[in-house]
């Protein structure tokens, strides 16, 4: 197997012989990254204000990869975020 930025999960379970439900076991106890590939996904970006709800400062677009982890973690600019103003 060739060492890439990410594998699918047909890869990983025909090369390491390991079900699905093993894969989502490693990943709830943190053992693997949730990672997913989103190919032009429109979004809004924005914020919580106290007594006016959800407020939308913009609306911008992404492609690329998307790690969902169980740390918060502070927000990056990504060179992939367009739209944005």
């Amino acid at each position: 197997m060739i060492k890439k930025e990410y594998y699918r999960l047909e890869e990983l379970s025909k090369r390491f012989d390991v079900t699905f439900d093993e894969i989502r076991y490693w990943v709830e106890v943190e053992e693997l990254n949730l990672s997913f590939f989103v190919n032009n996904k429109k979004f809004i970006v924005g914020g919580w204000q106290n007594e006016k709800g959800f407020i939308g400062f913009c609306i911008g677009s992404y492609r690329g990869l998307v790690s969902v982890s169980s740390v918060s973690k502070p927000l990056k600019r990504s060179s992939n975020l367009y739209g944005a103003s």
